[in-house]
């Protein structure tokens, strides 16, 4: 399995893992999970199979505290944290996600207690009513729709330019594997 990323924006890298599995086999496992409601139209889940649980090993070896601190401008949002002292202090989370059709996020900045936050989907193909949008700032100029196919995602530091929307406008539910690293 293989993760390759493209800078896209600043603090923004567009996310693709090549899969090794059908779609079909992604679906089963994912039909074996239950999930809990967390509020209006999202659910989540732990994972507990093979395939997300490899999944989740890619995105933790590609250790994307490393490929942000390479960038002179991420240091300068932690000007008192060398890397060491940084990985020291956050930890990683992933967990599963379901969102409902109607489900939606307005434009927004993540909490400051996520130092990098991703995403990759588990959709068949492309819906572009799931898709997440970023924006350049708070007025949502720049729009740019990134894909949600399956092993398709994004990965941002978390900072001033890195507003973005979500949601699942569509009559299918979108799965998601949501990752961070927080303080």
């Amino acid at each position: 399995m293989q993760l390759n990323k493209t800078l896209i924006r600043p603090f923004t890298f567009s996310l693709n893992m090549n899969l090794p599995y059908t779609v079909d086999e992604v679906n089963n496992e994912i039909k074996s999970y239950d999930f809990t409601p967390l509020g209006k139209g999202r659910h989540i889940s732990g994972f507990r199979s093979k395939i997300l649980d490899e999944m989740q090993q890619v995105i933790i070896d590609h250790s994307f505290l490393d490929e942000f601190y390479k960038f002179d401008e991420f240091r300068q949002m932690w000007p008192t944290l060398t890397l060491e002292e940084l990985k020291n202090k956050t930890s990683f989370n992933c967990a599963l996600y379901k969102d409902s059709p109607g489900f939606s996020m307005g434009s927004h900045l993540d909490s400051r207690q996520l130092v990098v936050v991703g995403m990759i989907f588990l959709n068949p193909t492309n819906i572009p009513e799931q898709n997440t949008v970023l924006y350049s700032n708070k007025l949502k100029d720049n729009p740019q729709n990134l894909p949600s196919g399956l092993g398709d995602g994004w990965v941002m530091a978390n900072a001033h330019n890195t507003w973005h929307s979500g949601g699942n406008q569509s009559t299918q539910d979108r799965y998601s594997i949501l990752f961070n690293y927080a303080l």
